[in-house]
């Protein structure tokens, strides 16, 4: 590989073996990198050119380079295409908050140890990470070739990708148990429903309407509950006439008087719409 004389080059970029991607170190506008794995190189600088790819590692310097705006807020430096400019460091914040703050297709120009120049699209870079990865300069490799030195690195984040892989299947793992455990828990209170309901002394097209989860005029407060689920709150009061409870659910309200459940209301968005069920609806 062609060594710059004129600025101190850094050798930058790791690809990853799942799904590739370049990491970089920036000193300049002009800076060398090395592929690990198949990127897709652009014939011109757009996404609709015609692409080819490399097959093996291979060094190349890149050219005519435009930096994204760096900024810092918080913890984190974030990398940006459109400048701050006038906007304070809030209002930009706050555009990174809301999304308005993004990556442009912007293409770096290759220039290849073979001759050969491409184009590669912005996000196959993260200079955001540029901290972690290679920082040595290329007068510091001595005699390694390009290929050896490239080896050696990508053994040193081998690991760190092994780890990332663990972890993810770790995540999965642990995702499945809590879903076996939620389909067994609905699955044991089912059976629970169930035996409760065939254990109740009501007569069977009752049983039958309980399990379909059915609401009626008539229904028993016991009825209601293996019917539909424990409500949210039940308002008691006493008068002339008996005893009555409200039963609040999401959205519908049940009226008991004693044991007997004497109309529901089902409350819509529109507060002028209700549904309203009494023994004169029937």
């Amino acid at each position: 590989m062609k060594r710059l004389g004129i600025l101190v080059i850094l050798l930058s970029v790791f690809l990853s073996s799942c799904t590739g991607y370049m990491k970089d170190i920036r000193m300049g506008k002009t800076f060398a990198v090395i592929v690990f794995r198949e990127v897709p190189i652009y014939k011109e600088p757009s996404l609709k050119s015609e692409v080819y790819y490399l097959k093996e590692p291979e060094a190349f310097v890149v050219e005519d380079v435009q930096f994204p705006e760096e900024y810092t807020f918080g913890d984190k430096t974030m990398f940006f295409l459109d400048p701050i400019t006038s906007k304070s460091p809030a209002e930009y914040e706050d555009r990174v908050r809301k999304g308005k703050a993004y990556f442009a297709d912007r293409f770096f120009k290759a220039r290849f140890d073979s001759g050969e120049v491409g184009y590669i699209h912005f996000r196959y870079f993260y200079p955001e990470l540029a901290d972690s990865m290679i920082s040595e300069e290329l007068s510091a490799v001595g005699n390694e070739t390009v290929r050896e030195y490239a080896e050696r690195y990508r053994k040193k984040f081998k690991e760190a990708h092994r780890k990332g892989r663990e972890y993810a299947e770790k995540q999965k793992e642990r995702a499945l148990k809590q879903k076996e455990d939620l389909a067994r828990d609905v699955r044991l209170a089912e059976a629970a429903r169930e035996q409760s309901i065939n254990l109740a002394p009501w007569p069977a097209k009752q049983k039958a309407r309980v399990r379909d989860h059915k609401v009626w005029i008539g229904m028993t407060k016991d009825q209601l509950l293996f019917s539909q689920y424990p409500p949210k709150g039940i308002k008691k009061r006493v008068t002339a006439e008996g005893e009555f409870e409200d039963w609040a659910y999401k959205g519908t309200t049940y009226y008991f008087k004693g044991n007997k459940l004497i109309r529901w209301e089902t409350t819509v968005a529109d507060p002028s719409r209700h549904i309203s069920k009494s023994p004169r609806d029937k």
